[in-house]
């Protein structure tokens, strides 16, 4: 599943989404927004120099 971009320095990623995908596509100015929910993967998440945030699914 995609993640979907709020503007050009900000990406949500929703329930079911890939959080890999987000950090991957993401540059060092751009603000990854995480929804409540439960996320499975396999692997580790990479994460680096990157401003995470996670957030109630109420707010959206």
């Amino acid at each position: 599943m995609f993640t979907h971009t709020l503007s050009a320095k900000t990406i949500l990623v929703k329930p079911g989404q890939n959080i890999q995908a987000a950090v991957d596509r993401s540059d060092n100015n751009t603000t990854i927004l995480i929804q409540a929910g439960i996320y499975k993967t396999d692997k580790s998440i990479i994460i680096k120099n990157k401003k995470i945030s996670g957030f109630p699914a109420w707010e959206m």
